[in-house]
């Protein structure tokens, strides 16, 4: 049979073409060629369907479901031709209607939209992904005008994402279905800044430096020194709440450090338990505003500088212990009977007053000039008078007084004679004596200078 083959198709042809094929005669039992679309044609009259060549093959397409046309997908089992349940799919291969293999998959669907939408996804009843021709996607619905990326719930809520668009912004929108424009939107501009917008104005901005304003779009237009953060947009009221609880504090810190106190080196702190504002510095509060409005100091008082010509360093009231003194020895026996005694100091300035007198007093081992020690603060070098408004139940009263010089004593004086007599100090022996109740009586005032 080869021989009779090899002769038939010698008889018949001597070279064959690419698309000849090698067919087998019934009626001769010998070969013969023949060319593709005689053979496509005598396989379709004797079989029925229709047959494309494939690669020197036939393929019998018409028999196949429409939909499988360029691709068939076996299905998983353990039957003939079959992929098994732990087998893997390497490569799926797409064509196009010519068997020709291509690098991607198309479908296109204008379903949702009067636009093509390049891929549309939906569950049969809703879309719930559509990619446009131009790029734009949609995740649970069907709009675009608004950006590159869009998420939206059932009821119309939804998220866009943008790129950068004719405004020079790339941005994230965010709507409530019942609004008409965006609730709120974040957006980065060609300066690299981001703005935070709500109800469609812009609420905060953070700039390519980092500065951050709220209330204002441009918070490098404020002093260099203190913009890394303003609040306020310069027209009408502007403000800055710290909100605490009512046993706690509300403060601001001003830090140079992250050790110690250097996290708070300065500060205003208002204390809701107290309600009291305090102002600190070196990290320990220096001044108090009290709940009354009284302005305390700590420990320190209020310097004007090196050019003032008052010092006022200082605010202290308070109460002093006058005592009758001799110049020279001691009393055998006095009792100080102090009606009253007190003091307020006012920078460098003491104010002094009292009412005092004594009971039972016995001068034997004093002598030389009589004085009253017990001053609240030491004198400077400078001497002050002192007033005596009321004087009685003295032997020879004491008219006036002065502070001694780098003291805290005050020394009394009297007149000799009369109201036209010389001025002189006043001695022990003016004194009252013996067992009498208030006696040697004195309501005296007077100012000096602190040392």
């Amino acid at each position: 049979m080869a021989t009779r083959r090899i002769k038939d198709i010698t008889n018949t042809a001597t070279t064959f073409a690419s698309d000849d094929f090698i067919a087998l005669d019934g009626s001769t039992q010998g070969t013969r060629k023949m060319d593709k679309d005689d053979l496509i044609a005598e396989v379709s009259a004797g079989v029925s369907g229709d047959y494309l060549e494939e690669a020197n093959n036939l393929s019998d397409v018409a028999s196949l479901d429409t939909s499988k046309l360029n691709l068939e997908v076996p299905d998983v089992g353990t039957a003939p031709n079959e992929v098994p349940l732990n087998g893997m799919l390497g490569d799926m291969a797409y064509q196009d209607s010519a068997a020709i293999s291509v690098s991607k998959a198309e479908v296109e669907s204008t379903t949702g939209t009067g636009s093509t939408q390049a891929l549309t996804v939906t569950d049969g009843t809703d879309t719930n992904f559509v990619v446009q021709e131009d790029g734009n996607v949609s995740v649970g619905g069907t709009t675009f005008a608004a950006g590159k990326l869009r998420v939206e719930d059932s009821n119309g809520n939804h998220v866009w994402l943008k790129g950068r668009s004719s405004d020079g912004t790339a941005s994230v929108s965010f709507r409530n279905n019942a609004d008409s424009s965006y609730n709120g939107r974040i957006e980065v501009d060609d300066s690299n800044g981001m703005n935070f917008q709500v109800a469609g104005s812009t609420r905060c901005t953070i700039d390519s430096a980092g500065r951050v304003g709220v209330g204002t779009a441009s918070p490098g237009d404020l002093s260099a020194a203190a913009n890394n953060l303003v609040v306020g947009s310069g027209a009408g009221n502007q403000g800055l709440s710290v909100f605490a609880g009512s046993a706690n504090e509300a403060a601001i810190y001003f830090a140079d450090g992250t050790a110690g106190n250097q996290r708070y080196r300065g500060y205003v702190v208002y204390q809701n338990a107290s309600d009291s504002l305090a102002f600190g510095s070196s990290g320990s509060t220096r001044w108090t505003i009290d709940s009354s409005g009284n302005l305390v100091a700590n420990s320190t008082g209020i310097d004007f500088g090196s050019g003032a010509t008052t010092t006022l360093d200082a605010y202290e009231e308070g109460t002093w212990t006058p005592v009758y003194e001799p110049l020279t020895g001691s009393f055998t026996t006095m009792t100080m009977d102090v009606a009253s005694a007190r003091y307020t100091r006012i920078g460098n300035i003491c104010h002094v007053r009292a009412y005092i007198q004594t009971d039972s007093v016995d001068t034997t081992g004093a002598s030389g000039q009589l004085r009253i020690s017990g001053l609240p603060f030491t004198a400077s070098s400078n001497f002050m008078s002192v007033n005596i408004g009321y004087a009685t139940n003295w032997g020879a009263a004491p008219t006036a007084g002065y502070v001694v010089s780098g003291s805290s004593q005050i020394v009394l004086t009297k007149r000799k004679t009369g109201i036209t007599g010389s001025i002189s100090d006043a001695d022990v022996t003016d004194l009252t004596t013996g067992a009498v109740n208030n006696a040697n009586t004195l309501i005296l005032n007077g100012a000096y200078e602190v040392a």
